[in-house]
């Protein structure tokens, strides 16, 4: 590197760069220690005038310049450097040295960062949608799974409220509507069999002996469970005990509807018969299962004479000619 030469009203003598070269050249490219840096070459000057002294630049501890500080050239010109910065501008740009450009330390901001990419750029792109994808699969991955929704069940209409069952029926007296029989001239009525009152009782001459016949007519369909009677005239008068006075029922037939005399006297045929036993009582038999009708028949199987005064049994050719039944109860509750 050569010095420009001098001309009366133009450049300076002593060129800028040549001037700094010391410092420029420590900065760049630094000695190592222990070496003594080389000899800067001795300046020229122009024809006529006179030599610059030379003097020696102190130097540092590490053997540069003392003018080749460790700031470099970040240090800010001072003003006599004014001068030499207008004479590089008088300089062409092939006879200007180029300046270094300082370091800098200070960070862009954000903004500015973002503003000098270059988002056309394929490695930007592909950049931008891995990192999207990757986003996307950590919000898939990490997504708290939803509470399970509860099972859809189907409800259905609750089923018809079953009617309240009626009342079981409770059996009892059924009152008859009527009661008839064929019995002679003589005989008293058959509802007194009917009226709830043992001190009167339906008689009925037998001229031919038993096999009387007396039909009960319900007047609607019952439920008959049981069967009671009073086989004689349970009274005593001012004449006397009237049980002595007439035969007694000791066996009778109950017919419920068809009957076939051919067959066993059962309930399948519609039959049952009772024992009385000349029983001064009432006397009951039930009727298992129960028959639904609504007319029924009391056929007289069997009579006894009353016994005699001593308390025995008479003989049967002395009886009287009559039976007496005090009181029929027929028990049950309405067919529905």
């Amino acid at each position: 590197m050569s010095d420009i030469p001098a001309v009366d009203g133009g450049l300076p003598t002593t060129d800028v760069f040549v001037a700094r070269r010391k410092q420029i050249l420590a900065t760049i490219a630094p000695v190592d220690a222990g070496l003594e840096p080389p000899e800067p070459p001795a300046m020229p000057v122009a024809d006529g005038a006179a030599a610059e002294p030379t003097h020696d630049d102190p130097l540092d501890d590490d053997g540069y310049p003392a003018e080749a500080s460790s700031a470099g050239f970040l240090q800010f010109p001072s003003g006599d450097d004014d001068d030499d910065d207008l004479a590089d501008d008088d300089l062409d740009d092939d006879d200007r040295a180029p300046r270094p450009t300082p370091p800098t330390t200070a960070r862009h901001p954000l903004s500015q960062r973002l503003h000098g990419i270059d988002w056309k750029s394929p490695k930007v792109l592909i950049g931008a949608l891995a990192g999207a994808v990757l986003i996307a699969v950590l919000v898939i991955v990490f997504k708290p799974s939803p509470a399970p929704a509860p099972p859809l069940t189907i409800s259905s209409a609750p089923p018809p409220t079953a009617a309240a069952p009626p009342p079981a029926p409770v059996d009892g007296p059924i009152k008859i509507e009527s009661a008839t029989s064929k019995c002679p001239a003589g005989s008293s009525e058959e509802a007194n069999a009917f009226d709830g009152q043992t001190d009167t009782a339906w008689t009925c001459k037998m001229p031919y002996g038993p096999g009387q016949i007396l039909t009960i007519n319900l007047g609607d369909v019952y439920v008959v469970s049981k069967l009671s009677l009073v086989p004689g005239f349970n009274k005593i008068s001012t004449s006397g005990d009237e049980w002595n006075k007439y035969q007694t029922v000791t066996k009778v037939r109950w017919l419920f509807g068809e009957y076939s005399p051919s067959k066993p006297c059962t309930l399948d045929n519609n039959c049952l018969e009772q024992n009385t036993d000349n029983t001064r009582d009432v006397v009951s038999i039930p009727v298992m299962p129960n028959k639904k009708v609504s007319t029924i028949k009391m056929v007289i199987l069997k009579t006894t004479p009353p016994p005699s005064d001593s308390g025995l049994l008479v003989d049967p050719n002395a009886a009287t000619d009559s039976f007496a039944v005090s009181e029929i109860q027929i028990i049950g509750h309405p067919a529905g």
